[in-house]
């Protein structure tokens, strides 16, 4: 995530804003009782001048510099910063402009954790890859506090519309995917923030190029598509079922508009509503067993090798989380990194 223009104000006894570059925090004081009112709800191509002539956050990079990224209760590395010295008889206004990278939407929530205490919400905002998103929020404080830290967190949580009977056949005049894409159109033509496409997916039996062919419809909007309730229809037996979901699951995987898939699998004391992967006894049914295997082929399970002259190595692999390896001589280092959907080729440096 990007950030950019920021400005941190106190309304009270004493009237403040913060700019934090690097490791330096400046501070000034503006006309007493002044307030900046401005506000903005559209994404923009680049960030308005920052509130209280505020400046451009920079992190700092060095490890012993406790100001840059912070390591979020779920795991995440989030940016962050240190403010210094809040007190419990100023109400503080905090406000900036960010972007994202690595996803195209998700609502971001600014979090303020005084003296390493809990963490509190002071400002959300919806952002997006495409332009700059300007949060504004403000807090005030149940004592004062010498270090305080303000970061960043993405929900991952994403506005859909979900619909049923577009890619499962074109027998349904009433659900098509020219009339899906045109509701879509017009919600957002209207002021909808829609940042992803939702298919039930219920097959009987499915008609792949017809399939393809629907995905690729949905992908002119540019907003990714989601799977949401996958399943075969009970007319076909385990065997049958097992092979369309297949069929279905190998086609919606390759598809480079489609980030996810969710099965409507749930075994329930009535049974299952069309499609199971396991029986009673927990034990894998054939469709079980499909799923199973794809996730098994759809991983990398290890790549290794020595590097090149240049102390170089490359390999292909799948999206998600990696645990590197490198050992020379009598030295050993391990690191972690990430692969993320894109086209360019992702360069780790590890220093020995």
């Amino acid at each position: 995530m990007k950030m950019h223009r920021f400005a941190l104000r106190g309304l009270g006894f004493l009237v403040l804003w913060m700019l934090h570059c690097g490791s330096e925090l400046a501070a000034a004081v503006p006309p007493d009782g002044w307030y900046d009112y401005s506000a903005y709800t559209d994404c923009r191509g680049q960030p308005e001048p920052a509130l209280y002539n505020g400046g451009i956050l920079k992190f700092g990079s060095s490890g012993g510099d406790p100001d840059g990224y912070r390591t979020t209760e779920t795991g995440v590395f989030s940016p962050a910063f240190v403010v210094y010295n809040l007190n419990k008889t100023t109400m503080y206004t905090f406000s900036c402009w960010v972007k994202l990278e690595g996803a195209y939407s998700a609502l971001i929530t600014a979090r303020l954790a005084p003296d390493n205490t809990g963490a509190r919400c002071i400002a959300t905002v919806v952002a997006r890859s495409d332009c700059w998103a300007f949060v504004k929020g403000g807090f005030v404080l149940d004592w004062p506090t010498q270090t305080s830290v303000i970061f960043f967190q993405n929900a991952d949580k994403t506005l859909f519309m979900n619909e049923y009977n577009v890619i499962e056949t074109c027998d349904d005049p009433f659900s098509t995917v020219d009339t899906y894409v045109s509701k879509l159109k017009d919600l957002r033509s209207a002021g909808a923030i829609l940042e992803g496409i939702g298919l039930e997916g219920h097959f009987s039996k499915p008609n792949i190029p017809l399939m393809r062919a629907i995905l690729d419809k949905l992908a002119t909007l540019g907003l990714p598509i989601w799977f949401t309730e996958i399943d075969i229809s009970n007319k076909f037996d385990a065997q049958t079922q097992a092979a369309y979901l297949e069929q279905v699951l190998r086609e919606a995987y390759s598809h480079p508009a489609v980030s996810g898939v969710m099965l409507w699998t749930a075994l329930h004391p009535s049974g299952c509503y069309q499609m199971c992967l396991t029986d009673w006894n927990l034990s894998n049914l054939p469709t079980g067993d499909v799923v199973d295997r794809l996730l098994n082929e759809w991983r990398t399970l290890q790549a290794a090798g020595q590097t090149d002259a240049h102390g170089a190595y490359s390999f292909t692999g799948y999206l998600g989380e990696y645990v590197l390896t490198v050992s020379y001589n009598n030295r050993t280092t391990q690191s972690t990194f990430s692969l993320s959907p894109g086209d360019e080729t992702r360069h780790i440096n590890v220093q020995m």
